[in-house]
């Protein structure tokens, strides 16, 4: 099959799938990558499930999230979650001092900062944090 064959093209409103019609007034109808997913409405459902741990149920809270997406988007070289990114660090109170921070070496950052970012780098070194991070961290 030709990549012809395939649309990509984030979901109008008026062809947003009945069985997530739920969905469209709250997260996945804001973003171009959710309305993307639309086009499967079973990965966008169990996306929705791991979404929510990840961003509202997570035991580091709001702002350290951001520290740590953010991280993992500059590890990846990911302009577009970068970018997103950038736009809820400041709602969460981010100076953009601060994002440049955490997009740039680890000893420009505060304490908890570094050691959230340190932890990232590791992840995507090692594919395992250290016992020490895991001490910090807890």
């Amino acid at each position: 099959m030709m990549t012809e064959d395939f649309n990509f093209d984030p979901l109008p409103d008026d062809a947003w799938p009945p069985q997530l019609a739920d969905m469209l007034d709250g997260f996945a109808g804001q973003l171009n990558v959710y309305r993307m997913m639309a086009h499967h409405p079973a990965l966008l459902a169990s996306w929705s499930a791991l979404r929510d741990h990840i961003v509202k149920q997570n035991t580091l809270g709001a702002e350290l999230v951001e520290v740590v997406i953010l991280r993992t988007g500059f590890r990846l070289g990911s302009d577009y979650e970068i970018n997103q990114h950038i736009v809820r660090s400041r709602k969460q109170g981010f100076s953009d001092d601060r994002i440049r921070a955490v997009l740039g070496p680890v000893e420009d950052m505060s304490d908890t900062d570094r050691l959230l970012a340190a932890s990232v780098d590791e992840l995507f070194e090692l594919n395992a944090l250290s016992p020490a991070n895991i001490r910090a961290i807890a």
